[in-house]
Formats: C-alpha cells, sequence, structure tokens
C-alpha cells in the first residue's frame, strides 16, 4: 500500500511544473484546516462540505486527513501545486491541486479503477 501511495505521489508530482505562484508563499501557507466540497470521480455533487487537515511532516511531506481520518494521504508541493496520493474508499487516489493566492486550493482528483475523470475539490482556509 505504501508502495502504491509513494508510486501515485511520484507520478503526481512528475506530471507538475512550477506555476507563476510564489513557491516560497505556497510553501509556508499550506498547513492548515480546510473546508471541501467537491465532485465525485463520476461527476456527482458530493453530499455536503467536509473538514480536511494538512500538517507538515518531519520528512518534509504533508499529511493529509480528510474528515479525522477518514481518509488519509502524503504529498509535497512544488511551485504552486500541490500533488498527493491517498486511499479513498479502499482503492488509491491521485490528486493534483492549484494553490490559489488567497489561499484556498483547488484539485481535480482520480482513483485506481474508477471509470469517471471528473474528481474535483475545492479547499477554502478556515
Amino acid at each position: 500500500m505504501l508502495r502504491s501511495l509513494a508510486l501515485g505521489t511520484m507520478i503526481a508530482l512528475t506530471l507538475t511544473a512550477p506555476g507563476p505562484y510564489s513557491a516560497a508563499r505556497a510553501e509556508s501557507s499550506i498547513a492548515g484546516r480546510y473546508t471541501y466540497t467537491g465532485t465525485d470521480t463520476d461527476g456527482s455533487a458530493y453530499d455536503g462540505a467536509g473538514e480536511v487537515v494538512v500538517t507538515k511532516a518531519a520528512s518534509g511531506a504533508y499529511e493529509i486527513v480528510y474528515d479525522g481520518g477518514a481518509y488519509t494521504g502524503v504529498g509535497q508541493v512544488t511551485g504552486d501545486t500541490f500533488s498527493f496520493a491517498s486511499m479513498a474508499d479502499g482503492k488509491n487516489s491521485i490528486s493534483i491541486g492549484t494553490i490559489r493566492p488567497d489561499g484556498s486550493i483547488v484539485t481535480r482528483w482520480w482513483r485506481y479503477k474508477d471509470k469517471g475523470s471528473k474528481g474535483t475539490e475545492t479547499w477554502v482556509r478556515k
């Protein structure tokens, strides 16, 4: 499982490149509590908003915890891009998000073996 998460993170990081947003600002501002909304991979809207907490681990990676531990993941910031791998419904998933200047994060995400590719989330800092 950890190898799958690591592979997902490596793929996500490989697909991203730094954007125009200040990398130092993005790096310093990513940790915190967010309210999130979004769509599942089939495009259906989430039932409601949830909470995601991002903390920086001693390793330098970011730990992601959704809704008190329902889903967990690990990721990295590259420029204004936040990429992470997580487990959702027992399946590996990867997310690639853009850190906006206001501190919100907008992501696209994909889950292993899901037919759809319409997964999205918007995180707003609490």
